[in-house]
């Protein structure tokens, strides 16, 4: 949360608010932020450019985007969809 999350290009950290452990993969594979305890924090990591999708690699269903304020939320790619 917020989904899509406006940080294209900016340095991000995952705060797991869940009871579960989650872990945070982009779509294309280029980054994954290993699992995230409940409480715990991932990262920080930069965020790629806006239109970058990512989704938790323990709970598929769940996804995520990176847009910019100018391109609004960017079309969703790949396995994760």
């Amino acid at each position: 949360s917020p989904n899509p999350a406006e940080a294209a290009g900016q340095m991000v950290v995952f705060r797991n608010n869940d009871s579960v452990v989650h872990r945070v993969r982009l779509n294309d594979l280029s980054l994954d932020t290993g699992d995230i305890a409940p409480g715990a924090t991932g990262g920080p990591i930069r965020m790629p450019s806006a239109g970058t999708n990512y989704h938790c690699f323990l709970h598929p269903t769940m996804l995520g985007a990176v847009r910019s304020e100018t391109t609004g939320p960017p079309p969703c790619t790949g396995d994760y969809c």
